[in-house]
């Protein structure tokens, strides 16, 4: 494969390298998203006229009312960003004009947090946006950790469940079977869900998108998931150390602030599905480098199938 030609250390630097040579309409105002794609070889990035924000605002409503139906994606949290970024690329096919050879990039990033049913003993997911005021931001940081104590409640009862499910099995075969078990289960987790959505010049008529999780668990949250008023006093120390930024981003926690991070005691809970994948805090701040690469990938398969006339 590409014999006398460039060498590539890695899949991701061969994907990157047949896309490179594209130029990029970026569905976005962000400083931030562009730097990133330039600092991956997308050196011709532009960023397009700026979509409006009730694009955003109504799909996610829409979304969370629905809890993800109708929808042509899995019926999960996932689909309020993939949708979001999806209608981000529309907005510029349709109000734009944009160059034959150029791709259409969008992203969106948004925290989900997980409400127990009592009812069903199950859980929902809820959308994080944006709170309009300082006030509404602080009362959603308490919001969030009261629902992820909840649910680290019904983790507990869960896992005292599988204790017994799986007690006839040997003690490492019970510990290693309960631990994968719960590394993927959302309930008494904070899901940050990023989105990538494109359009490509091999075929205009179809938009792409992937998205990509990390579910943060808080060690504090779980300690405290008993204790109202200490679950309170997080909250307020959480709200402190945001400062004036508590307003300026969905869910109002910055997860990627260190002093937010050991307080909380965040670890996360992440499962990998490529390889050579690049990871990061970038994921938190609005681009998913893996739903990035995946949405390449899955678009450079099918330059093969599709023939541009």
């Amino acid at each position: 494969m590409y014999e006398g030609g460039p060498k590539f250390h890695t899949k991701v630097e061969e994907l990157l390298a047949y896309w490179n040579k594209y130029p990029v309409v970026l569905a976005s105002q962000s400083d931030f998203r562009k730097t990133q794609l330039e600092s991956l070889g997308f050196l011709n990035t532009a960023k397009s006229e700026p979509v409006p924000e009730t694009i955003e605002t109504s799909i996610a409503y829409d979304l969370n009312q629905s809890q993800g139906i109708p929808s042509y994606y899995a019926n999960n949290g996932h689909d309020v960003v993939r949708h979001i970024a999806d209608a981000k690329v529309h907005y510029v096919l349709d109000h734009q004009t944009v160059d034959p050879e150029a791709i259409v990039l969008a992203f969106d990033t948004a925290p989900l947090i997980w409400k127990l049913n009592a009812q069903e003993d199950g859980y929902s997911f809820e959308h994080l946006e944006k709170p309009k005021t300082s006030a509404e931001g602080k009362d959603l940081i308490k919001h969030v950790i009261k629902i992820t104590a909840d649910g680290c409640k019904l983790r507990e009862k869960r896992l005292a469940d599988m204790q017994i499910q799986f007690a006839s099995l040997p003690a490492d075969i019970r510990d290693s079977t309960i631990k994968e078990l719960t590394a993927v289960l959302d309930i008494g987790t904070i899901s940050i869900v990023s989105a990538a959505a494109g359009s490509f010049p091999n075929n205009r008529l179809q938009v792409l998108g992937f998205s990509d999780e990390v579910s943060l668990f808080s060690q504090a949250i779980n300690v405290m998931k008993h204790d109202d008023y200490a679950l309170d006093i997080l909250s307020d120390k959480v709200a402190e150390l945001m400062g004036g930024k508590i307003n300026q981003m969905s869910g109002c926690i910055d997860y990627t602030d260190i002093a937010i991070r050991d307080l909380l005691k965040i670890s996360e809970l992440k499962i990998d599905v490529m390889e050579d994948t690049i990871t990061g805090t970038e994921h938190y701040l609005g681009l998913s480098y893996q739903s990035l690469l995946m949405l390449l990938a899955n678009a450079k398969s099918e330059t093969s199938t599709i023939t541009v006339s």
